[in-house]
């Protein structure tokens, strides 16, 4: 992959020069990430395993050839640690949908303390 990538002038460490493109590659690159988006979104529904609305993916920071995860996290943060050195559950309960979790957890309000600082 990296090979098919340098052809396009995409070389880790080296700026992107698309002047010896042709415009239709550059075009094609230019549209790709309008057309990656909607893809990513939906990946993301099904990447993980819903735990009472919380979405778990259990393989974050280990990807093999799993490219649309790879572009998710990438798209979300920055990256992930391997799946054995931490969990990054996410919610997936629509705001306008049921709550499947502590509405005092989604809200942000919390109980009083049942003991008082003295």
């Amino acid at each position: 992959m990296v090979a098919d990538l340098a052809k396009l002038g995409i070389i880790p460490g080296k700026p992107l020069v698309t002047s010896s493109l042709s415009p239709a590659i550059v075009a094609a690159m230019n549209a790709a990430p309008a057309a990656a988006l909607p893809q990513m979104k939906a990946y993301l529904a099904k990447a993980g395993k819903n735990e009472n609305g919380w979405s778990v993916i259990n393989n974050l920071g280990s990807y093999g050839t799993n490219y649309t995860l790879r572009a998710l996290v990438a798209l979300i943060g920055l990256g992930a640690n391997l799946p054995q050195d931490a969990i990054y559950p996410a919610t997936v309960t629509p705001l306008d949908g049921p709550r499947e979790t502590s509405p005092s957890i989604l809200d942000g309000t919390w109980a009083p303390p049942k003991v008082q600082p003295q």
